[in-house]
C-alpha cells in the first residue's frame, strides 16, 4: 500500500511552530506516512537540522517587525495588514507549485493561513481561537477567524477542559458550529531524563527582532552579575562566542536542548505557548519575560501567575527586580504532563 504524504508548514515566528510540529511530525511517521516540509527562515533551518532525510521547501517570508514599545504595537500591525495579506497570497502560490510537483494527500499547517488547499484534507494548528492584539484584538479574531474556515479541521495544541493552559485564547465561550475542532492536549519535543543539577540558571531567548535581542542583552548583563552557574542559549543562527561568567550557546537540536534545560534548576524565557508546554512538561520553575506588545504573550504570562504555575517579570522590570526573583522563585506543583494519541483519520478518508 503506498504511504499518503502529509506536508507539514508551520510559521517562522521565533522557534515555537516549527518546535512543537516535532511531536507531530514523529506521530506521523510512527503512523506510517510519508512526511515532507516547508518553512523559511530560522523554522527552515531547524526543521532542515532536526530531520535532515526528509524532503523540505522553502516557503514565502513574514518579514514583521515589532515595535521597540508596547503602545506602539497595535498601531505598528495594523499598518503591516497589507503585508500580512500579501505573505497569505505567497504561501497559496507556494502550495499549489508544490502540489504540482509531488503528490500531495494532507497538509498540517501551523499558523500559516495560505498553506491549505481545497481539493484535499487541510488541517490547521493555532492555539488563538481568538486573538489578542490590544485595541485591535476584535478586527484580528475576526479576520483569523475568516482564513480559519479555509481548513477542514483546527488542532488547538491544548487540553479542551481545565487546567488549560490557553484560557480563552484557545475557547470559544460559546461553541461556533463553523469549525471542527480538535484538542491535541499539551505538546512537546523535551521529556524529562533526570535528576541531576548541573546549572543554576538557564534563559532561552527566541522570538522576533528587535526585541530578541533587547531581551537577550538583559539576561547577558543579568547573568554578569548573578551567582551560580548559567547557560544562555539563543535561538539564533549567528555565532555565539563564549561569554565570561557564563556560558553561550546558538540554536541547539532537541536532545541537545532537552539535556540542558533538564539539568537547569530554574529556567528564564519568553511566556511564549510553546516554551510553556515544554515548560509543563519538564516541571520546571520558571521566570516568564512576556515580549512587550505581544499582547498574546502578556495574556499568557498573567494567566500562568494567576495559576500559581510560573513567576513573571516585565521586561521594562527585568533589571531591577529579575535577580531577586529568580534567587526566591519556588518549586511550585505543576499539573501533570498527559501525552495524548493524535487523531489522523481526517487523512485516511
Amino acid at each position: 500500500m503506498t504511504k499518503k504524504t502529509i506536508l507539514v508548514a508551520p510559521l517562522n515566528w521565533g522557534l515555537g511552530h516549527a518546535t512543537r510540529c516535532v511531536p507531530i511530525i514523529n506521530a506521523l511517521l510512527n503512523a506510517n506516512f510519508k512526511v515532507v516540509l516547508a518553512s523559511d527562515g530560522l523554522a527552515f533551518q531547524f526543521l532542515t537540522n532536526e530531520f535532515p532525510s526528509l524532503t523540505i521547501f522553502e516557503l514565502a517570508k513574514l518579514d514583521v517587525q515589532y515595535a521597540k514599545t508596547k503602545y506602539g504595537q497595535g498601531f505598528n500591525m495594523l499598518k503591516q495588514i497589507p503585508k500580512l495579506y500579501r505573505f497569505l497570497a505567497e504561501d497559496q502560490s507556494a502550495i499549489r507549485h508544490i502540489a504540482e510537483q509531488i503528490e500531495v494527500n494532507g497538509i498540517i499547517s501551523d499558523n500559516r493561513p495560505g498553506v491549505y488547499l481545497k481539493s484535499i484534507p487541510s488541517v490547521y494548528i493555532n492555539h488563538q481561537l481568538n486573538v489578542k492584539s490590544g485595541f485591535t484584538s476584535q478586527l484580528s479574531s475576526r479576520l483569523h477567524q475568516q482564513q480559519m474556515k479555509n481548513f477542514n479541521e483546527i488542532w488547538v495544541p491544548d487540553e479542551e477542559n481545565d487546567p488549560s493552559l490557553s484560557g480563552e485564547l484557545g475557547h470559544f465561550t460559546l461553541k461556533d458550529d463553523r469549525f471542527k475542532i480538535q484538542y491535541l492536549g499539551w505538546l512537546s519535543r523535551l521529556k524529562p531524563t533526570t535528576n541531576e543539577f548541573y546549572y543554576d540558571y538557564c534563559a532561552v531567548i527566541s522570538g522576533p527582532e528587535p526585541q530578541r535581542s533587547l531581551f537577550e542583552k538583559m539576561v547577558e548583563d543579568l547573568f554578569l552579575k548573578l551567582p551560580g552557574k548559567k547557560i544562555l542559549i539563543s535561538g539564533s543562527l549567528s555565532f555565539v562566542d563564549q561569554k565570561i561568567g557564563f556560558e553561550s550557546r546558538n540554536m541547539l537540536n532537541t536532545t541537545e536542548l532537552n539535556e540542558i534545560m533538564d539539568k537547569s534548576k530554574k529556567i528564564i524565557c519568553r511566556s511564549g505557548y510553546t516554551s510553556l508546554m515544554d515548560l509543563l512538561r519538564l516541571q520546571k520553575p520558571a521566570l516568564l519575560v512576556p515580549t512587550p506588545g505581544q499582547f498574546e504573550q502578556e495574556y499568557l504570562a498573567k494567566r500562568m501567575q494567576e495559576l500559581g504555575w510560573f513567576l513573571v517579570c516585565k521586561q521594562a522590570d527585568f533589571e531591577q527586580k529579575a535577580a531577586a526573583i529568580l534567587q526566591n522563585i519556588p518549586f511550585n506543583k505543576l499539573p501533570d504532563f498527559k501525552e495524548k494519541e493524535i487523531d489522523f483519520s481526517i487523512f485516511l478518508k
